[in-house]
Formats: structure tokens, sequence, C-alpha cells
């Protein structure tokens, strides 16, 4: 009998620290160079996207909230190595893929990304459904593929932060 007691606290505090809620050593496994992203929600964040000579200006519209209820928006502005607005050759199209790493899973719904000017997409609609660390990868594809994999990914840049309450 207390072997089987002693199996049950070990299983059910295994089960606590793993479950799917803030991670239990939330931050830890964050590289140094990338911080909490409430230092920066007044900036402009930078993707670089080298092979294509872009950069993308991303900045929030709304949020991130971490509530399947609350509704998070984001802008990208796209901008050559001059600073001057740019636009992606007419075969090219950018995808977005949102993952928080330490769980393995994206948010509850991860939005409409549109063009809303040559140079200028929003994702609007997009909601987490917890708190933690986020990454949002901006991807260029080949146009009307099916996959952004392999060589149809012409380039890609991602942006990691974490999010609280």
């Amino acid at each position: 009998m207390t072997f089987f007691l002693k199996q049950s606290f070990i299983l059910i505090s295994l089960l606590i620290f793993s479950g799917c809620g803030p991670a239990f050593l939330q931050g830890t496994n964050t590289p140094s160079s990338q911080s909490d992203f409430k230092k920066k929600e007044k900036e402009t964040i930078k993707l670089e996207f080298e092979k294509l000579g872009v950069v993308g200006h991303f900045s929030w519209l709304k949020g991130p909230f971490p509530s399947s209820s609350k509704e998070s928006s984001f802008r990208i502005a796209f901008k050559d190595q001059r600073g001057n607005f740019t636009q992606l050759i007419d075969s090219y199209e950018f995808r977005i893929f949102i993952i928080m790493p330490s769980m393995g899973h994206g948010p509850a719904d991860t939005g409409i990304f549109e063009r809303i000017e040559p140079h200028l997409y929003v994702n609007k609609e997009l909601y987490f459904n917890m708190e933690g660390d986020w990454q949002i990868f901006v991807d260029v594809c080949l146009k009307n593929e099916d996959s952004c994999q392999g060589n149809n990914l012409i380039d890609s840049s991602s942006y990691f932060f974490e999010m609280g309450s």
C-alpha cells in the first residue's frame, strides 16, 4: 500500500508540473538576447529577411492578450535596405506560423493574415490561449503552393516574445 501511495504522489506531482499552463520554469530557456515582451511593447520589432534584402517592421495593434476570448492583432510593414517601402515579386507570398515552443501548439485561432497595401500586412482575429513564450514565423513562399517547405520556402524570419497576464 505504501508503495502505491508513493507512486501516486510522484505521478500527481509530475502532472501538476507538466500541466498546460504557465510553464514550470517559464523563461529559463529564453536566450539572453531575447527579453520579455512587456519591455518592448511600444517598439517596432525588426524582422530581417536576409536572402531578399527586406526588413519587416512588426508592431502590435491589439494585445497580445493571453485569452481565447480577446482579439490580438499586429501589422508588418516591409521596407528595403534603404528604408523605402517595398513589396514582394508577384510569384511570392507571405505566410505566418505561430507556435508556443514550450507546449508544442499554436494559438486558439491564428486569425486572418491579409495584404492591406502592397507593403503592409495585418493579422487580425488572432486569439492566443495562454500566457507563456510564443514565436511568430513570417515566411516568404512560392505563391499558390500547398506547403511552405523545402524549395517552396524562399526566406523566413521570426519574432519571439513572452506574454504575461
